[in-house]
């Protein structure tokens, strides 16, 4: 893509995007967590707009691999509503997005 084609887009549709790398040992119950959040009471799916991108990584030996002593869950996920909502806000994602960083899966 050309530069004016990557500012006309972004001019369309603006959104903020994020990655956490989830330690594997934390994955399966970090995984609960969001999903109670996502599709329990609170029903935070309403934040998103997009489905998010999710990746396995093997354990490196690399010094400053992020995956340095073990294989990690990297989960890639984007906030197209908070610039898009009459209030700029986006409560539902940030709350998935406060847990995917907190100490329960490993942030």
């Amino acid at each position: 893509m050309l530069e004016w084609h990557y500012d006309w887009v972004d001019s369309m549709a603006a959104y903020d995007q994020y990655e956490v790398a989830i330690p594997l040992e934390k994955a399966g119950s970090c995984f609960n967590e969001v999903s109670d959040l996502l599709y329990g009471r609170e029903a935070a799916w309403r934040g998103f707009r997009t489905p998010a991108l999710v990746r396995f990584v093997g354990e490196e030996d690399g010094y400053l691999s992020p995956t340095l002593g073990a294989p990690r869950l990297y989960i890639n996920y984007e906030d197209y509503v908070t610039y898009n909502a009459a209030d700029g806000e986006n409560e539902d994602f940030q709350k998935v997005h406060q847990l995917l960083t907190s100490e329960a899966c490993g942030g």
